[in-house]
């Protein structure tokens, strides 16, 4: 299986270093098309990998590589072109995030778990779900004043009752 659509190569591409798409964003893209089109992990880096990458992101590849697992790919790529502060920004953005009125509450949710997953640092759910609690709409908050969430999958699980 080799990925060779245009459509497909066009927008799953990465530049490298002048690429105006960050490497997250990059790296999610690849990751939503795989899982759409059902691509194992296993195939991702000899199938998509190799088709999506162009300009600097492919020269690293040949000089880097082989990779042989999606995991070793995602870790030596974030190395390579992740900006150095891009832990904070996204800590500083995660910060600010409230959900806004018209917002519904499991995007939200999920809006936040993507955030957690962008960090890449573990953070125990108690904590995800504090933050999640306190930057929620204030009627939300109300409604679920003295209930406990062991996760964020737990909130989301009542989050349709919530938002009737």
């Amino acid at each position: 299986m080799t990925v060779t659509s245009p459509i497909t190569t066009t927008l799953l591409r990465f530049a490298g270093f002048r690429d105006v798409q960050t490497p997250e964003e990059s790296l999610i893209k690849v990751d939503n098309f795989c899982l759409n089109n059902g691509i194992p992990t296993e195939d991702r880096v000899r199938c998509v990998v190799i088709a999506a990458l162009d300009g600097s992101a492919k020269l690293w590849h040949r000089f880097a590589g082989p990779f042989t697992t999606w995991d070793d790919f995602v870790a030596a790529f974030r190395q390579e072109f992740a900006s150095a502060d891009e832990n904070k920004r996204l800590k500083d953005e995660l910060e600010v995030r409230i959900q806004h009125p018209e917002e519904n509450l499991k995007e939200f949710i999920y809006v936040i778990s993507e955030f957690y997953a962008q960090i890449r640092e573990e953070v125990v759910d108690d904590v995800k779900v504090d933050r999640m609690l306190r930057q929620m709409h204030p009627q939300l908050q109300d409604l679920v004043a003295g209930s406990t969430f062991l996760s964020l999958k737990a909130l989301a699980n009542v989050a349709d009752d919530l938002m009737e």
